[in-house]
C-alpha cells in the first residue's frame, strides 16, 4: 500500500482493500458491496471483525483477504467533514448545509497533516476546500526559542 494512506498499525481505520492469492486488488466502498461480493459481514467493521471477512476473487476465484495496513489517521481526521454526518451515506442534506465549514482553526504545526488531508480529500471527492477560513495559532516560545512544553495552560514558559 501507499505509505502516505497507509500505516502498519493494528488500531486504526481499516484499509477497505482486499487482496488475493494472485495479487488481484479489490477496494470495497460500502457493506452492501461486501454483501454483493458474497462476504458475510459482521455489524463491527473495526479489527479484528473485519479481518475475518472474505470473499471470492471476482477476477480469477481464489480466496480474498483484507490487506493488514490500517489508514494514515491524518487521512481519516481528513475525513471528519463528511464522516461526522456519514455523508453520503445518509444525512446528505444536513451534511449539504453545514459544507464546507466557515472557519477552521488549529495550531501551526497541523498545516502538514490536518489541514492538508482535509483539502486534499475533500477536493478528491467534492472539487472545493472543505473550509471557507483557516484561523492559524502560532506556538508559544520560551527566551531560547523552544518550544514551551509546560503542562499548565495559564503558566508562562520557563524554559523548561
Amino acid at each position: 500500500m501507499d505509505w502516505a494512506l497507509s500505516r502498519e498499525r493494528y488500531w486504526g481505520t481499516p484499509l477497505p482493500v482486499w487482496r488475493c492469492g494472485e495479487g488481484h486488488d479489490r477496494c470495497v466502498g460500502s457493506r452492501e458491496e461486501l454483501r454483493s461480493l458474497g462476504a458475510s459481514v459482521p455489524d463491527d467493521l473495526h479489527k479484528p471483525y473485519i479481518d475475518d471477512v472474505v470473499f471470492d476473487c471476482p477476477d480469477c476465484g481464489t480466496e480474498m483477504r483484507r490487506v493488514p495496513e490500517v489508514i494514515d489517521a491524518w487521512w481519516d481526521s481528513g475525513s471528519m467533514p463528511f464522516a461526522q454526518w456519514h455523508a453520503p451515506f445518509e444525512n446528505e442534506e444536513l451534511f449539504r448545509e453545514r459544507f464546507p465549514a466557515d472557519y477552521i482553526c488549529e495550531a501551526l504545526d497541523q498545516t502538514r497533516g490536518w489541514f492538508y488531508s482535509l483539502h486534499a480529500i475533500s477536493v478528491l471527492l467534492f472539487g472545493q476546500a472543505s473550509y471557507r477560513t483557516v484561523l492559524c495559532l502560532g506556538l508559544i516560545l520560551d527566551a531560547e526559542a523552544r518550544r514551551c512544553r509546560s503542562r499548565a495552560a495559564t503558566s508562562w514558559c520557563r524554559g523548561t
